[in-house]
């Protein structure tokens, strides 16, 4: 046989309260503990999601390829180079390589004058003076190999970047000129570190993003690099760069242009007299994450996070 016993849901008047179990407030937090937990779970989600889309190592990098320039102002036993000059008239027309501008600004007179950007492949360690001016110090390019490019003082020193995409980082090492003319000194510039190898002298290139292109507009951020420095106490730590180093531009933001200035220690009544060049190479660009995408995820994220809070869990008090 079987008894069915029905649950009488009304106490007694007399009946004594049973104080052992939970009370009221302790049942709706058993109910709500779950639902928190979840609401947390939801926004770490969240963050994490946007995070990664925000996250510049989220995207594919672009190492700008400056192998596929082939236009050339001379070739000859060590290499070839471009200045600017394609037919011998004055320009500033620059020159692009994988979506990237670079400025260079060429003037038939006098013989022919550049400033700005030129790329070689120009292979010289070894001959110094300004008719060297186009071979970087380690000989080749990056790795080894390819097409590199000569960075020289003026006011078309810059590049322009593509949209949507910002500087990473690049390579940089001294020209033969600059490096030689350091190291040994000329007619125009000191030995670095003088006779005595004492003096506090030092070699700049600085990177100086902009929100514009042609390196106008706001400054969004700067970062030096000593391409030589004997301000050490010890003056076994002076240095000379002679290989490819990598400097990072993170620091320059979302610039829309770079430009490259020159300073130093050994100035002259016409300014700079250390030769103002630089060679670089393997320029990596970082694709920005597009705000419209991030509001859209955290649109849709707000949503759910409404319904599922809006939405009571079965068995949940009413009113949590």
């Amino acid at each position: 046989m079987i008894y069915h016993f029905e649950k009488n849901t009304r106490r007694p008047h007399n009946a004594k309260t049973d104080r052992s179990g939970p009370s009221p407030r302790t049942k709706a937090t058993r109910h709500k503990t779950p639902q928190f937990v979840r609401l947390l779970q939801l926004v770490g989600l969240t963050a994490v999601c946007l995070g990664t889309l925000a996250s510049p190592s989220s995207h594919a990098d672009l190492v700008v390829d400056l192998d596929a320039l082939d236009v050339w102002t001379q070739t000859g036993p060590t290499g070839s180079y471009y200045n600017g000059n394609a037919n011998g008239t004055t320009n500033n027309d620059g020159w692009t390589a994988d979506g990237v501008h670079f400025g260079n600004r060429y003037d038939s007179a006098w013989g022919g004058f550049w400033s700005g950007f030129a790329y070689s492949n120009v292979n010289d360690p070894s001959t110094a003076g300004h008719g060297n001016q186009y071979a970087a110090i380690t000989g080749t390019g990056w790795g080894g190999q390819g097409n590199y490019a000569i960075a020289y003082s003026g006011t078309a020193a810059f590049f322009d970047l593509p949209a949507g995409l910002r500087p990473s980082s690049i390579w940089v090492t001294n020209t033969t000129y600059a490096y030689l003319t350091m190291r040994d000194g000329d007619s125009f510039s000191k030995k670095f570190g003088g006779d005595s190898g004492q003096d506090p002298d030092w070699f700049r290139l600085t990177f100086s993003g902009y929100d514009q292109v042609g390196g106008q507009g706001n400054l969004l951020g700067s970062v030096d690099f000593y391409l030589a420095d004997f301000r050490f106490d010890d003056s076994n730590l002076d240095y000379l760069i002679n290989q490819w180093t990598a400097v990072d531009l993170t620091g320059l933001g979302a610039a829309a242009s770079v430009r490259l200035t020159f300073a130093g220690s050994d100035m002259g009544a016409w300014g700079l007299n250390t030769p103002a060049y630089a060679a670089l190479d393997q320029l990596t660009l970082t694709a920005v994450p597009e705000p419209h995408g991030l509001w859209l995820v955290g649109l849709a994220t707000a949503s759910l996070l409404f319904r599922r809070v809006s939405r009571p869990s079965q068995g949940a008090i009413a009113g949590w």
